[in-house]
């Protein structure tokens, strides 16, 4: 039988068409013994029965009928439930980004069949992996806390990287960091926190992380720094690059307005 995480895997491959039979009744199966999943993946149903009606009228070039507009309403009002669950109550962190991502798709297939196609793929490439090393964060931050020393690592940063962090934001302050490899570059991944929720802040001066094409229309001034927005339901990301190094931050919050937010600044 599989697992949770297991079965959150196989529905992406699902919602692509590429899982197998077998692997669907898997994932059947693995409902029919976890409450918590059979709740999540109700709207994965939905937005099977949504995307199915898209492609028939693709292929006919109909007009859309009422009854999708219908269908397309519940789904809004399945993700308002969503949001309001995620607010009200304190759910695993896997729980939440597992949520999060069907909320994600069901926006994807709200836009329609050529967005779906290529949209939502390319967030899972460019954006994915570091709202996955920030969700990580609120799963545990323990390997965040291992034999931290605030001050120590502030001045290692400086040392490697020419670059003075801040050590405190609104309520926010530094409370944990660490390496990590995340899209085959090496990251700082530093932690934030106000007691209550965790903010984070990536930086590399790896030459292969770009801002993604589809965010340099989401461009803010913060005094002469240019920030890159990306604005999910699951996971805030804002990019901008000082000299070399490329600065992201993401947070979960909707309080937290991450453009007003410039981690540190270049010593040279």
């Amino acid at each position: 039988m599989i697992d949770c995480q297991q079965a959150f895997a196989l529905l992406q491959e699902i919602l692509d068409k590429e899982a197998s039979q077998i692997d669907e009744k898997e994932v059947r199966a693995h409902l029919e013994k976890c409450g918590h999943c059979f709740e999540t993946f109700r709207l994965e149903e939905s937005i099977q029965e949504f995307l199915n009606e898209k492609i028939k009228l693709t292929a006919t070039n109909d007009s859309q009928p009422d009854h999708l507009e219908s269908m397309r309403l519940n789904l809004m009002s399945q993700l308002d439930k969503i949001d309001a669950e995620c607010s009200e109550k304190k759910i695993s962190s896997f729980g939440s980004s597992f949520k999060i991502f069907l909320a994600t798709a069901a926006l994807v297939v709200l836009a329609g069949i050529g967005y779906l196609s290529a949209e939502f793929f390319r967030h899972g490439e460019h954006y994915m992996p570091l709202e996955e090393a920030h969700w990580a964060v609120t799963e545990t931050i323990a390997p965040y806390f291992s034999n931290f020393d605030k001050e120590a690592y502030v001045e290692s940063i400086e040392a490697k990287m020419n670059y003075s962090l801040i050590t405190t934001f609104a309520d926010y302050s530094i409370v944990g960091a660490k390496q990590e490899k995340i899209m085959n570059s090496d990251f700082e991944h530093i932690v934030f926190s106000n007691n209550k929720e965790y903010l984070s802040v990536f930086i590399s001066n790896s030459d292969k992380i770009e801002i993604p094409d589809d965010v340099k229309s989401a461009m803010v001034k913060n005094g002469d720094i240019t920030l890159y927005d990306h604005n999910c339901r699951g996971c805030r990301l804002v990019y901008h690059k000082i000299g070399s190094l490329m600065i992201i931050t993401a947070s979960t919050s909707k309080d937290l307005d991450l453009t007003q937010f410039i981690p540190g600044h270049l010593t040279i």
